[in-house]
Order: structure tokens, then C-alpha cells, then sequence
């Protein structure tokens, strides 16, 4: 996921993201907005751990829904 989707999905500003990825983010922005990028990366698949960020892995429920959500993606007209 770019920054611009990221930032759209969380409804912060591109600007907000960039801000969190440097080195003093944190305090770089409002206290609720880390929570709220973070809640999209983990419904996007990345899992927080001590060292950092992973992706984590999807259960096979989530993997049917991905196929057959992109099967019904891939029948539509564009």
C-alpha cells in the first residue's frame, strides 16, 4: 500500500504519513492519529511486533475471501 492509499484509508493527509515515517513522528502529529494508521495496517495485513513491523499471515478463510473477491473483481466491465 503507497502513502496516498494509506493516508486515505486512515483519512489523515499524505503530509501525516510522511511526518510518522521520520524519525520523531510520533511527536510529530496528533496523539490519536498513529492509532487509527496503525489499525489500517493491521487490517491490511502487517502485525507489530517488538522488532518492528511483518506481515502476517493470512488464515485460509482470509485467503478464500481474497480469491473469491478478486474472481468477482476480475468478472466486472470496466
Amino acid at each position: 500500500m503507497d502513502q496516498e492509499e494509506l493516508a486515505r484509508r486512515a483519512k489523515v493527509l499524505v503530509v501525516t504519513v510522511r511526518r510518522l515515517e521520520g524519525p520523531d513522528g510520533l511527536s510529530r502529529v496528533a496523539p490519536a492519529t498513529p492509532d487509527g494508521v496503525r489499525r489500517v495496517l493491521e487490517s491490511a495485513g502487517a502485525e507489530f511486533i517488538e522488532e518492528g513491523v511483518k506481515r502476517r499471515k493470512r488464515s485460509p478463510e482470509e485467503v478464500e475471501a481474497r480469491v473469491q473477491a478478486g474472481a468477482e473483481n476480475r468478472g466486472r466491465v470496466r
